[in-house]
């Protein structure tokens, strides 16, 4: 059963938000529920512990308990709680603080009052960022959290005090309890029930008293029902108003139904509230009620309609409504009676449902991922399918850039693009890099930087539990580390780098930005490579202190998709297929001469199949003919990407002779196949293959080399061999489900 825990400042009777848990806990169903105390115990937490609630008890003894945190880590582990809720202010900023350090993993804030405090409100805008989920007791402070602080709409809601509507089992006896509080019959009872405070501004209320007293006929007693720390000045003023005789200052009282029952008129002048506990209960009582009209008090008493209202702070306003409900009982009955009909929308089993359903549907939360990935590559896609197919229970989104690919079969996740900002700025100040890059053959997409306006406020709204980011150099990567931060949460690096580059200059600067971006990579969870070079140069040269975390993370091949038909082939003619952009890096010169030594040997009929366009298209062509292999060469038209299935099977044997290429998924896909694969030692494709057994690795550059590999597999009891054993090395180890549920056996944890 899943389990919630409680973090309470203390379980004294007579506050709001330890009589809602006593109300609230012992009757929800939707998860096992326990309530750990900051300080000191009280009458609420036995009472709790005899309705069957658990409560653990920390026992604060002050800010320089430097045990505390341990005890709180302890308690943690031992009942392994599925979300925290943090209630009242100092228990609240505790839990924000150390909930996710001592193992929680969703902490939520129930806050019951707006902080007018400035201190309170800095510690509140420096640790609402470790809240997951805000909840309120009331529309007022929720819109002021959403307001103020900016918080989500999708991660923050009200849910009001409640109030047991039947009626009080307290035997009430008028006689009595008037003779007991020494009333007169004649007077006018007025009722304030609040803790004293500050924030519940009874000084206000005496002032009104005063001016009542001296401008009207009635007499009047003033019950005060609770206790604080302003006590002994609020004695003092009443004392000093000439009020001695008509205000009672009864503390903390357990018949405050009965009190309730006996008075007049029920007045709340507070400053600031949530909601308000004992407006609530006047409210059940139908008593005719005073409040001032701050939100939180307006939200439950409409002026002139089930009560009055008077200008928060304002003595003489508040005297005023006063005068009127005593010099008009009928009307003051038609409130009461008005208050008593609201009450029903706050009935506490009501409350319960609530509960119940809010906590059923947090959780049961999809654990959220989301992948900066800024392409939207095939690579990505199969990928990202499995994984949403293998675990429904993921809520899967991946970010890619506006110009990501026109085919749309996300299946089992949600794609969200965003268009570049400042693309043309970081063109410019690149451009004498991206001409060189483009004369080499080299992507550009590196050089784009694109930078996403959005995507911080996304992530913030998506409120995701795991972060995935493309690449240490992406502008994007960095974006999604800083709201990781700020929000502290998890972030998983998927990289592909797997040397410094040729050249002194490119390796002293690729050191460089390597050395620079020590934050990404030292503050990720993972580092996850994407082939076997980039993990071994990661293992020696990633700034990471902990090398455990870097993980080898391959390319995937759906193998529903790409997978052997058993064709019949033409034995005559040896096919040899190759799939690429014509771009320098894929090195087709070497493809092609290469061919031109098995046509001057003349050992077996052959011909290269091609599919692919680019920049070097013209000079390829001419490069075909100066060879004199215009024959052997066959172009082959485009085809989608649902189809290249049947490109793959109509061939003997797959070849992609690529300098340095990140990863070459065609090699695995072919694989996938049945073809085995000649590769270059360089390309990232190799981590598919196995020397000699799936495929062969040649020398990057040795065309001769080339073709002596190519003449290996013409023998067709080789390729028998090497084509099924290519199959099941891609079914075994790079199939897209195997690759996604080892990934989620990594990042299970993190969720």
């Amino acid at each position: 059963m899943k389990k919630v825990l409680h973090l309470i400042t203390g379980v004294k009777k007579g506050g709001g938000a330890e009589k809602m848990l006593l109300l609230t806990l012992p009757y929800l169903k939707s998860a096992e529920h326990a309530v750990c105390v900051l300080k000191g115990r009280g009458e609420i937490g036995e009472q709790l512990e005899t309705a069957g609630i658990k409560v653990f008890y920390l026992e604060a003894s002050g800010w320089l308990d430097f045990n505390l945190i341990a005890r709180y880590k302890n308690v943690v582990r031992a009942f392994a709680p599925d979300i925290q809720i943090n209630y009242l202010i100092h228990a609240d900023f505790f839990g924000r603080l150390f909930a996710r350090r001592a193992g929680v993993k969703k902490v939520f804030s129930y806050i019951r009052n707006r902080h007018t405090k400035l201190l309170f409100q800095v510690l509140d805008f420096l640790t609402l960022t470790a809240v997951d989920y805000l909840l309120t007791n009331s529309s007022s402070v929720l819109d002021f959290y959403r307001h103020r602080y900016r918080f989500p709409a999708q991660r923050s809601a009200a849910i009001s005090n409640g109030i047991d509507l039947s009626p009080s089992p307290l035997l009430f006896e008028p006689e009595k309890l008037r003779l007991e509080l020494g009333l007169d019959g004649e007077d006018e009872i007025f009722l304030s029930v609040a803790r004293l405070h500050p924030q519940k501004d009874l000084p206000t209320l005496f002032r009104a008293l005063l001016n009542v007293k001296e401008t009207s006929h009635f007499k009047f007693k003033l019950l005060v029902a609770g206790d604080g720390a302003e006590r002994a000045n609020l004695e003092r003023l009443a004392y000093d108003l000439g009020l001695s005789e008509q205000i009672k200052f009864l503390g903390v009282r357990n018949d405050i139904p009965n009190l309730l029952k006996l008075a007049d008129v029920f007045i709340l002048p507070s400053l600031h509230e949530g909601m308000s506990n004992a407006l609530l209960e006047a409210m059940k009582e139908g008593r005719p009620c005073v409040v001032s009209d701050i939100p939180e008090n307006v939200e439950l008493i409409k002026d002139g309609e089930n009560g009055l209202s008077f200008k928060a702070g304002k003595a003489l306003a508040l005297a005023e409504k006063i005068k009127q409900l005593v010099a008009n009982p009928k009307e003051a009955a038609l409130f009461g009676e008005a208050a008593k009909k609201t009450i029903a929308d706050y009935d506490i089993n009501k409350i319960i449902v609530q509960l119940d359903d809010f906590f059923t549907e947090r959780l049961n939360d999809k654990k959220k991922i989301v992948w900066v990935a800024n392409d939207r590559n095939d690579i990505y896609v199969n990928f990202y399918n499995a994984l949403g197919e293998l675990h429904p229970d993921l809520n899967l989104v991946m970010v890619a850039g506006e110009t990501v690919a026109s085919e749309s079969n996300e299946k089992h996740f949600y794609l969200k693009t965003f268009k570049f900002s400042l693309r043309w700025v970081f063109k410019l100040l690149c451009l004498p890099i991206s001409v060189i890059a483009k004369l080499k053959g080299k992507k550009t997409d590196f050089w784009n930087f694109d930078f996403y306006f959005g995507l911080f406020g996304f992530l913030v709204k998506e409120n995701p539990d795991l972060v995935m980011v493309n690449l240490y150099l992406q502008p994007t990567s960095w974006q999604t580390l800083i709201y990781c931060l700020i929000y502290r949460k998890p972030f998983f690096l998927l990289e592909e780098k797997k040397n410094y580059g040729r050249g002194r200059l490119r390796s002293l600067l690729s050191i460089f930005l390597l050395r620079a971006s020590f934050p990404i990579f030292a503050l990720s969870k993972k580092v996850l490579c994407y082939t076997s070079d980039c993990f071994n140069f990661g293992r020696s040269h990633f700034p990471i202190f902990n090398k455990k975390k870097i993980s080898l993370f391959p390319g995937s091949v759906d193998t529903r998709l790409f997978y052997n038909q058993n064709l019949p082939k033409n034995d005559d003619i040896f096919k040899i297929l190759t799939i690429a952009r014509m771009v320098p890096f894929k090195r087709y010169e070497d493809l092609f001469r290469a061919a031109k030594s098995l046509q001057d040997r003349n050992l077996f009929d052959f011909v290269l199949n091609i599919r692919g366009d680019g920049m070097l298209e013209a000079d390829l062509n001419r490069l075909i003919d100066e060879l004199g292999i215009r024959s052997k060469v066959n172009f082959i038209p485009q085809t989608p990407y649902s189809e290249q299935v049947n490109v793959f099977n109509q061939n003997d044997i797959f070849v992609l002779p690529s300098v340095n290429e990140p990863i070459g998924i065609v090699v695995p896909e072919a694989m996938a196949c049945g073809l085995p694969v000649v590769v270059s030692d360089t390309c990232g494709a190799k981590t598919y293959v196995k020397d000699g057994v799936n495929g062969f690795i040649f020398k990057t550059y040795d065309y001769f080399d080339l073709a002596d590999k190519i003449i290996q597999l013409y023998d067709l009891e080789k390729r028998k061999a090497m084509g099924p054993a290519a199959e099941e090395t891609i079914k075994k180890e790079f199939d897209s489900q195997v690759v996604a549920e080892n990934f989620y056996q990594e990042a299970k944890d993190w969720l």
